[in-house]
Formats: C-alpha cells, sequence, structure tokens
C-alpha cells in the first residue's frame, strides 16, 4: 500500500508525506501539487500509521477544495467513505463543533442556529441604521457590515466608538435574538468554546493527534490561534502554503503567520515543492523574477520540465477601448486553437470588466463573469431558503421579515410594524409575538387571519422538512403557496430565468440527497459557506465561455490562456496601497499569482489613458512591469512610447523587449515614409468603422494592407489606398 500512497509523487513530497510526528511546514510554490501532499499524507498515517479516522483533522478555505481533498483520499485508500474523518472548511469544522456545545457559551444560542450570509447581514444593519437615524449617504450598509467583520477578525472591538459602536452592540443583539451566526461569529464563537470551555478544549486537543492545513498562508488570526490550541495536545501541526500567494490581507490573513512559523513552533522542519507542474518555463522565470523583489519572504527556486514556451505579449494600448479591442481580437484569433473555457481574462477590480464585456459582446465572444451574482443570492433562491430557514428557526428574525408577504398574502408593513412593536414590548421573537398578537386579537380581522394562514404554513413545513427529503419538502412549499405562478404573473423581464433558477434549486437538491443523502440544515450550511472558487466547481467550468474574473477569485484556478489587463500604475500596485511598503509587497504577490494562472499563453496589456469615474486619465506604467525580465517578453502592436510620458523609461536601456524597437526618440520615430505612418500602434480613424489601433501591416505602395482593431467593429484588414485613413 505505501508504494501505492508515494506513486506519482517526487522526491520533495514523498519527503513531506513520510515526515515524522512534530511541527511540519511544506513551503509549496504556485503548481506544486501542494493539494496532493496533504492527501497522500492523509492516506499515509491512516493506512501506513494506523491512526484512526478519529483522530485526523483537514482544513482548508473553499468547499471545492476540501471535496478535491476527500476524493483524493478515498481514490488513494480505495473506499467509498471514511467514517469519522474530519475534512472542511474553517467556518464548517467551526458549525459542526457549534452545533455539538454553542449553548455552553451562554449566549441564548442554541444547535439550531441560522447562518447569516452577507446578503442577511447587509438586511440587518440596514434596518438598524433606519431605526437608529444613522445617515446611509455617510456609510453604506455593505461598509458597515465589512467594518463589523473586521473588528470581529481582529477581536478588536473596543476600537469601535459613537454610534458605530451602539450600532455594533445593536447588531450582535439581533443576531443572537435571531438564534443567529454571521460568518466571523462561526469562527469567533468556536475560538471562545476552545479558549473558554475546558471540557470541550480537552475534548478536541485529545481528538485530533494530527491538524493539516491547505492554505496556511491565507490565515487570520482567530484561525491562527484555533490551530494553535487544536495542535496544543499532540503538536502535530502539518501546514501547507505558499507566502508568495498570500493576498488576502483585507479579509485579516497574515502573511507572517506562513513566514514565522519555523520560529513559532519549537522543533519545526520545513521542506519546499519547487518543482511546477503548470506553467512552461518562461511564465516561471518572468513570475519568480517579479515576486523577488519582495522581502517578506522564505523564498523558493521554482522549475519546470515542460520547455520554455513563447514569450509573455505584452500590449501597450492607447486607451482603454483599445486595450478591450485588441483582447477581444486576440481571443477571437486563439479560438481556432484553444475552447473558449481555456481562455481567462483577469482584472485588478470588477469595474475594469465593463469595457471587455462590450469587446466580447461586439465579436460575439462568449463570456462569463465570475464572482458576481451567485446563485445562491439570487432573489428567488433566497426566499425559498429563508421559508426552510424559518421552518428550522422560529427566531429567525430576517428571514420571517423576507418571506412574510412573498409571495404577497396581505401582510402590509404596518402589520409588521405591530408585530415588531409587541415583540419588543414582551420580549418576543417575532414569530412569536405573530402567534400571540393572534390568539388575542391584537390585529385586524383581515391580518390576523393572513397571519394565522402564514403562521399554520411554516409550522407545517416545519414538521415537512423533519419527515421528508429536502426536494420533497421544496415541492410541497412550491405548490401550497403558488410560487411559481407568482413570478408567472410578475411583471419582471427575468421571470423565465428565476422560474428556471428555482427548477434548478429543486434538482441541487435532488443531486445533494443522492450524492451525501444529507438533511435540510447540513444542505444550507453548505450553500451558506459557498465562495466564488466553489461555484466554478459545477457548471461555471463547463461552459464554453472565456473567463472574466478579479484575481483574487482565479487563485486556486488554472488556465491555458491567461490575460492580465490594466497593468497600470494605479492598479498595479493599488492606489490604496500607496506608501505601505507591506502592501505594495502583497500587490506584487497578486499579479505573481495572476501570472502563474496561466499555463502556455500569457498576455499582458495596459493603457496609456483610461476613462476613470467618467473622467479621462492619463496612465503610466504599472513599475512592477520593469522589474520582469525582458527576455520574457515580447512587445505586440501597442503604442510608442516617450521618456516624457514615463513610459520611455520603463525598461533599462539594453534591456528591452523583444520588438521594443526605439521607444525613447520619439523625433526619430516621426520620420518615416507615408507607408511606415501606419506603423504598430498609430491610431486612426475610418468613416464607417470610427476610431481603431493598427496591428500590423502587409506589402507597401498601392498594395498595403492596413489590419486594424476598430473598439466597436473588431479586426478588419483594410487596402490603404482606397480605406482613406486618417493618422490620429
Amino acid at each position: 500500500m505505501l508504494e501505492e500512497i508515494l506513486s506519482g509523487l517526487n522526491d520533495k513530497q514523498k519527503e513531506a508525506v513520510l515526515a515524522g510526528d512534530g511541527p511540519m511546514l511544506v513551503l509549496a510554490g504556485a503548481g506544486s501539487g501542494k493539494t496532493r501532499v496533504i492527501a497522500h499524507r492523509i492516506a499515509y498515517l491512516l493506512e501506513e500509521k494506523h491512526e484512526p479516522p478519529y483522530n485526523i483533522l483537514a482544513v482548508t478555505f473553499t468547499n471545492k477544495a476540501a471535496n478535491e481533498m476527500k476524493e483524493r483520499v478515498l481514490r488513494l485508500l480505495g473506499r467509498d467513505s471514511v467514517p469519522f474523518l474530519w475534512i472542511g472548511t474553517f467556518h464548517s469544522i467551526g458549525v459542526r463543533m457549534l452545533r455539538e456545545d454553542i449553548e455552553k457559551l451562554g449566549l441564548g444560542i442554541d444547535r439550531n442556529f441560522t447562518i447569516f450570509d452577507r446578503d442577511d447581514s447587509k438586511a440587518l444593519v440596514k434596518k438598524i441604521m433606519k431605526e437608529e437615524g444613522v445617515d446611509d449617504e455617510k456609510f453604506t450598509p455593505q461598509e458597515v457590515v465589512e467594518y463589523f467583520s473586521r473588528l470581529k477578525r481582529s477581536a478588536e472591538t473596543a476600537k469601535a466608538k459613537g454610534p458605530v459602536l451602539a450600532m455594533f452592540d445593536l447588531y450582535q443583539k439581533r443576531l443572537r435574538e435571531s438564534n443567529g451566526c454571521d460568518f466571523d461569529d462561526l469562527l469567533l464563537y468556536t475560538l471562545r468554546l476552545l479558549k473558554e470551555v475546558k471540557e470541550v478544549r480537552i475534548r478536541y486537543q485529545e481528538r485530533f493527534r494530527h491538524v493539516l492545513v491547505d492554505e496556511y498562508q491565507d490565515t487570520n488570526d482567530v484561525q491562527e490561534e484555533m490551530l494553535s490550541i487544536l495542535s496544543g495536545r499532540w503538536n502535530n501541526l502539518f501546514v501547507v502554503g505558499d507566502e508568495d500567494q498570500a493576498i488576502y490581507s483585507f479579509r485579516g490573513s497574515e502573511v507572517r503567520h506562513i513566514v514565522d512559523f519555523p520560529e513559532r513552533y519549537d522543533g519545526a522542519r520545513t521542506v519546499k515543492l519547487e518543482q511546477n507542474y503548470r506553467s512552461i518555463s518562461t511564465i516561471l522565470k518572468a513570475s519568480s523574477a517579479l515576486v523577488s523583489h519582495n522581502t517578506d519572504r522564505l523564498g523558493k527556486n521554482l522549475w519546470t520540465d515542460r520547455g520554455a514556451g513563447d514569450k509573455i505579449l505584452f500590449f501597450p494600448a492607447p486607451s482603454d477601448r483599445e486595450e478591450s479591442a485588441f483582447v477581444g481580437d486576440k481571443i477571437r484569433e486563439l479560438s481556432g486553437t484553444y475552447d473558449y473555457k481555456k481562455i481567462a481574462v483577469l482584472v485588478r477590480t470588477n469595474a475594469q470588466s465593463r469595457s471587455f464585456e462590450e469587446a466580447f459582446l461586439n465579436r460575439r465572444v462568449p463570456y462569463q463573469i465570475i464572482g458576481g451574482l451567485r446563485f445562491y443570492e439570487r432573489k428567488e433562491i433566497k426566499d425559498i431558503l429563508a421559508y426552510i430557514r424559518l421552518a428550522l428557526n422560529p427566531f429567525d428574525r430576517v428571514s420571517l421579515l423576507r418571506i412574510v408577504n412573498t409571495p404577497p398574502r396581505g401582510i402590509g408593513k404596518t402589520t409588521i410594524a405591530e408585530i415588531e412593536k409587541l415583540g419588543e414590548e414582551r420580549n418576543l421573537a417575532l414569530f412569536q409575538a405573530a402567534k400571540a398578537g393572534i390568539a388575542e386579537h391584537l390585529f385586524s380581522p383581515r391580518a390576523s387571519a393572513a397571519l394565522s394562514d402564514f403562521v399554520k404554513l411554516v409550522e407545517a413545513l416545519a414538521a415537512k422538512v423533519k419527515e421528508q427529503k429536502p426536494s420533497e419538502a421544496v415541492r410541497w412549499l412550491l405548490d401550497v403557496t403558488s410560487f411559481i405562478r407568482h413570478l408567472e404573473e410578475a411583471s419582471d423581464l427575468l421571470k423565465d430565468d428565476r422560474i428556471e433558477n428555482v427548477e434548478e434549486l429543486v434538482s441541487a437538491l435532488k443531486e445533494f440527497e443522492e450524492r451525501e443523502r444529507g438533511d435540510m440544515q447540513t444542505f444550507l450550511e453548505r450553500q451558506a459557506l459557498q465562495s466564488d472558487q466553489d461555484e466554478l466547481n459545477g457548471k461555471a467550468v463547463e461552459t464554453d465561455s472565456v473567463k472574466l474574473m478579479t484575481i483574487h477569485s482565479a487563485k486556486g484556478l488554472e488556465f491555458p490562456v491567461v490575460f492580465i489587463v490594466g497593468l497600470e500604475d494605479g492598479y498595479f500596485p493599488h492606489e490604496l496601497s500607496k506608501g505601505n511598503e507591506m502592501e505594495v509587497e502583497e500587490e506584487r504577490r497578486l499579479l505573481y499569482v495572476g501570472m502563474t494562472r496561466a499555463m502556455e499563453k500569457l498576455v499582458v496589456t495596459n493603457s496609456a489613458s483610461r476613462y476613470i469615474f467618467g473622467s479621462l486619465k492619463e496612465r503610466r506604467p504599472s513599475p512592477f512591469l520593469g522589474e520582469i525580465p525582458a527576455e520574457h517578453l515580447k512587445l505586440v502592436a501597442g503604442i510608442t512610447p516617450t521618456r516624457k510620458s514615463g513610459w520611455g523609461d520603463l525598461f533599462r536601456e539594453g534591456s528591452r523587449p523583444a520588438g521594443y524597437g526605439g521607444w525613447t526618440d520619439a523625433a526619430r520615430l516621426q520620420q518615416s515614409s507615408s507607408d511606415s505612418e501606419f506603423r504598430p500602434g498609430a491610431r486612426v480613424h475610418h468613416k464607417t468603422f470610427g476610431v481603431g489601433v493598427v496591428l500590423s501591416t502587409e506589402g507597401s505602395g498601392d498594395g498595403l494592407k492596413v489590419i486594424v482593431s476598430f473598439s466597436r467593429f473588431g479586426k478588419k484588414v483594410l487596402l490603404a489606398r482606397i480605406a482613406r485613413l486618417e493618422i490620429m
């Protein structure tokens, strides 16, 4: 069995898998097979060291990664399941612990608590802001939720002052009254259990003889403390990560956790995984040279046996429209070799995607935005799941307010206000207040009748959820509420899509039943803890369309062809990171992560001008471009920068990318024949097609053909003597 477990591993991977007890850091470069190492390590512990599954805990950050890890372990062991083996995300592991013991914290929250996702939290904050008379123009509910999240992640609630602190306290009070926890509470309450309840702490410390962690560089202080406590009894903390891919400080992650690991854990050993299985050598050398400029790293020398491959194409555009037009044209060109789904366009911020969407639509390039509105965030899906959540947890205030009159049943704002007032006066949850008001005839006859029907519906649904399979309970709910008819009768241009989404929900429940035989509570936990990358685990990957996403959303993914756009100062590094060297280093890591998503071809672009908040702004190239060795870059058609603009100093004299030419001598470049006026990168105007950028030329004299990319009409081949192109 040992031979099978070690099959396919290189020497360093084997060293990590076979390591003895004690703390262990596996420093795993991009594309070096880190998830494989954890899966094989678990199989080794189970089969060769005869560790009971009950004594092993493996933690990662996304459900997708956790599922891949489970599947790998099962394949290695040749089994259908391994009972009592815990593999999951930090949040899902926290939920399991809290479902067992949250009552021991004395918070007034029981094990049937509801998980509030970000939208639920925003809805609650919005209501609190209205009640407290807080001006939403001063800060939005989204900003307040993010601020609360930062306070919780850093456990620094004492820093909140004034109205924000009052809102925070009220927000936490409302969560408890709803028998609910938000995402950050799942970790905070788990940590409190481990720290404050000795019985719970000892139970899990004794149980988990081996704690294994994937993507360790992404841990925040709360998660790191959880790991430290859980591994405190046996000291077998096995972590895998890459300090060069630490890009989530805005979520509270701390790169110092992985950089300082050897000093923080006595006797810790380090194994470096430096063979890359993903990218060609050119991409690997270029990205490694870039990130080597960081100081906050342990360092490694990545290598690959895949060969050099093509140089990285660099297109400096005169404007954002020409940039997106070039990307659209290049993708159409590459689609002859690669399926669209093999191509990704990576942006620094979501706002950059608009011009590329327009270019793709004009060229009929199928595309898909990843990280937009996910399936379980759509209104009709959240409405249905709110019914289920309320049935499982009658204290859930947010869910009740969401669906008490959806579909419309004659329960208006006045009645809802009366219920809320009654609840506050008697210290009752809204559902109990509604029942009390009905019993005591405190509402109008019409409102009482409608509320009575609603209460009976929720209680009947609670019984159905316990008695029936999840898909059957939802089918019953859809039927008894006439939910589909409600969607059909709506004057909503997207109603057909909404109906399809509801049908897809039933299909998802059916698939969940067959795959995992889980109950409704488990299903709700899974969907509540979904991430952008988890969404890519399904149909999104299979759809033959270009994937348009931020680099943050692309982490953990790989594509044969990758475009990284907007390589300008202000995006890389981002404007907000200026003046903070630690943040600039993270920006450099972010670009490194984007580059190492590419397997075979990498194209980078930027623009000399861009519309930002409605104003045309001049842009300077990213200083990171100058940190990429010029021998790995090939300049394609684009602008001809000058030293005055700042673009001419991008590369040192004698260190130009292929195709660079004499960028710094603008005067010499302007001394050209009529043919060379149409040099690559020149902007031209056509009376029919509008403004475009010259990509290349063919022939000369009367036979001169000019290949132009127009922002709206794509690539055109024009005969210069009759096209009447005007040089701009």
